[in-house]
């Protein structure tokens, strides 16, 4: 046997035994070879599944943060309409007076001591358009006797076809309304009970505002929590 052969079989027999697979995995042993197959799968299954945990963190963290963000939205459009006065509203009541139809609004139902938004809308009672030229008087008189007049005028209305008035209620109850509408040789009255609830606790009343600093500081908190999480599962995968 040549010198050349010997050698070579020299190598392998060292590679064999010291279990070194540098350029000659083909040529280790059958036991090795699947303990080393065995290794590689469960180390891929693992990152595989870590991968597809993570997704679906990722997933659940993007869900709450579009649900925080629609309650912040949801919370700041009802500070927006409790803030901003608006024409309109909740209907109270409609009447019938020839040659009128009157229809009494409000933007908050029940209504509770403090300023009331009224909005009356005329209409004709033959084509039911509405009347722009009238004059409107609001007459309150509480059931203790306190009686409160006002005027309700298109200047005070945003939206144009109304006529509004801005009255403070002092005091819940029962309350009759008188609704006086002259126009030209024209006048009608129509006569009705309001009720006035009691007023509700400060914290009840003002909840919107009070809720909205813990909900800014949550959702503060929730995104860098959010951010640690990703930068931590980024770097284990790396």
């Amino acid at each position: 046997m040549s010198s050349g052969l010997t050698k070579y079989i020299s190598l392998l027999t060292e590679r064999r035994q010291g279990g070194r697979d540098d350029g000659y995995k083909h040529l280790a042993p059958p036991e090795q070879r699947a303990r080393r197959k065995l290794v590689t799968t469960t180390f891929g299954q693992n990152r595989s599944e870590e991968s597809f945990i993570g997704m679906r963190k990722s997933d659940r963290n993007a869900l709450v943060q579009r649900w925080s963000i629609l309650l912040l939205v949801l919370i700041s459009l009802s500070l927006l309409t409790q803030i901003a006065r608006a024409d309109g509203g909740v209907v109270l009541w409609q009447r019938i007076s020839a040659p009128f139809t009157i229809t009494l609004f409000s933007t908050e139902v029940p209504l509770r001591p403090g300023v009331a938004d009224l909005s009356v809308l005329l209409e004709s009672t033959e084509g039911h358009s509405p009347i722009l030229d009238a004059r409107v008087l609001i007459e309150l008189e509480h059931e203790a006797g306190t009686t409160i007049r006002a005027e309700a005028t298109r200047s005070q209305a945003r939206n144009k076809l109304l006529y509004c008035s801005l009255i403070n209620l002092p005091s819940p109850g029962q309350w009759k309304v008188r609704l006086q509408v002259k126009r030209g040789d024209s006048s009608s009255e129509v006569l009705s009970d309001l009720v006035v609830a009691a007023p509700q606790p400060v914290l009840l009343s003002h909840w919107e505002l009070i809720a909205v600093p813990p909900i800014i500081i949550g959702l503060f908190i929730t995104n860098q929590c959010l951010r640690r999480k990703r930068v931590q599962f980024k770097a284990r995968l790396n």
